[in-house]
């Protein structure tokens, strides 16, 4: 049986102060556990800060979108994402990322969309 996936694109602007804690909150290990295989894609907007050093070094896949604009961004990686569920986190750690779960659990129940910051859809 193959495994459920889930995709957690983050659209990053010089967000080096955040992104690692971002990536360090999105729940992995209990996702794993519950039988998901999870991507991290972090879609860098023309950082010149250290936002993707930090993001390679915690192991997220890193892509450029190189015309600003969080929306271009966001939309750039919806086709390379590989996700049966597919969540959008901002970079500067508006929501907190422990919020995956809980928001996997409702489209599994059938919600299409919960609005609270943290954008979800079943693809």
């Amino acid at each position: 049986m193959n495994k459920a996936k889930v995709g957690t694109i983050l659209p990053a602007l010089n967000e080096a102060e955040t992104i690692g804690k971002v990536i360090d909150e999105i729940p992995q290990q209990a996702l794993e556990q519950a039988g998901y295989s999870v991507e991290v894609l972090v879609v860098d907007n023309g950082s010149t800060d250290q936002t993707t050093q930090i993001a390679r070094e915690k192991e997220a896949r890193v892509i450029t979108e190189a015309r600003r604009d969080k929306g271009r961004a966001v939309r750039t990686a919806f086709e390379p994402v590989n996700g049966d569920f597919v969540f959008m986190i901002n970079s500067d750690y508006t929501y907190p990322a422990t919020y995956i779960a809980d928001r996997l659990n409702l489209l599994n129940q059938g919600y299409k969309k919960k609005v609270t910051g943290l954008f979800a859809a079943k693809t």
